[in-house]
């Protein structure tokens, strides 16, 4: 699909050097909808798709909310979540094997109604994904969540 990642297999970069599919991300644990003093529990399952890639890779996650401009980029823990406006990965040196990786555990307290777009990407160790696209990667997940309403 144009301007969708693939989700497996080798397509070309910006620079016309081939750019490998290395694994299959997908969200666990995310619903469409919450009511107030819910908990999100939100994890990441990891399946790799390509051998003889590399073998750490970094994890970014990021969530777009209402009323707050641009990315919120996931720092913290799932426990003690915590986030940034500049571009950061939420985990380094994730090693690229069949796991889960939890994102997310958070009560949802009273004033955070509206729709909320989660995503979340591995890379090559080092690389930004904002600014490059030429590096070795997973899918793009892209869900939404809606609180309240």
């Amino acid at each position: 699909t144009p301007g969708q990642p693939p989700t497996t297999g080798t397509t070309t970069g910006a620079s016309g050097a081939p750019t490998v599919i290395m694994s299959r991300l997908e969200f666990a644990g995310l619903k469409e909808r919450y009511a107030i003093g819910e908990t999100v529990n939100l994890s990441v399952h990891l399946t790799p798709e390509q051998s003889g890639t590399t073998n750490k890779v970094d994890l970014w996650v990021a969530v777009t909310a209402p009323n707050i401009p641009g990315f919120l980029f996931f720092t913290g823990t799932a426990q003690a979540p915590q986030f940034s406006v500049e571009p950061r990965s939420f985990l380094s040196a994730v090693k690229l094997e069949d796991s889960s990786q939890g994102v997310l555990e958070f009560l949802i307290p009273p004033g955070m109604e509206g729709t909320y777009t989660f995503y979340a990407l591995l890379v090559e160790r080092g690389k930004n994904p904002l600014e490059s696209r030429d590096y070795d990667r997973s899918n793009l997940l892209i869900q939404t969540a809606t609180v309240g309403g």
